[in-house]
């Protein structure tokens, strides 16, 4: 008879078990999907540039004029590495940040250092070039907080970048 009344006291918590675990489970995945909703939500307004007072995010590679004009068109903060700029993509940089556009550019350089390791006769970076389409940027520019540039260096070596980022 303990037998029978034990067995059903396990049938009944195993019933309870269930029933709780039924219960508990619908709210851990409501729980799972509402974090993932905040995250993804998160991850849109960064790209969106919703939280431009906290960070700025700036697509990057946009060194083509295709690119440039979906960028462009989207408001978005472009990002361009200045080895890869044409002329023209530099007129249409300069012509949206004239208008309000921000923009970022790269010097290239770290890039250019790997290259380098692989191939060791790669010609050295021409930083006059890189200046040069900095100055531009700058110039239509003057007096705002519209574009932001990576001080050029040669990677390893400090003193080079010294001498460089000194001819800014």
């Amino acid at each position: 008879m303990q037998t029978e009344l034990f067995k059903s006291e396990i049938t009944n918590n195993a019933q309870n078990a269930t029933q709780v675990k039924a219960e508990i489970t619908p709210i851990q995945e409501w729980r799972e999907m509402l974090s993932k909703t905040i995250s993804l939500r998160k991850q849109e307004s960064l790209l969106l540039n919703e939280n431009q007072n906290e960070i700025m995010v700036y697509h990057s590679g946009a060194s083509s004029i295709a690119d440039l004009k979906g960028y462009i068109a989207s408001k978005s903060y472009v990002g361009i590495c200045a080895i890869d700029t044409s002329q023209n993509a530099l007129n249409l940089l300069i012509e949206y940040s004239e208008n309000g556009g921000k923009v970022f550019a790269d010097s290239g350089a770290f890039r250019h250092f790997r290259q380098k390791l692989k191939r060791p006769d790669t010609p050295d970076l021409d930083f006059n070039l890189i200046l040069e389409k900095y100055h531009k940027l700058a110039s239509a520019n003057e007096g705002s907080h519209k574009i932001t540039v990576v001080a050029p260096d040669v990677v390893g070596n400090q003193k080079s970048s010294q001498k460089v980022s000194l001819d800014l």
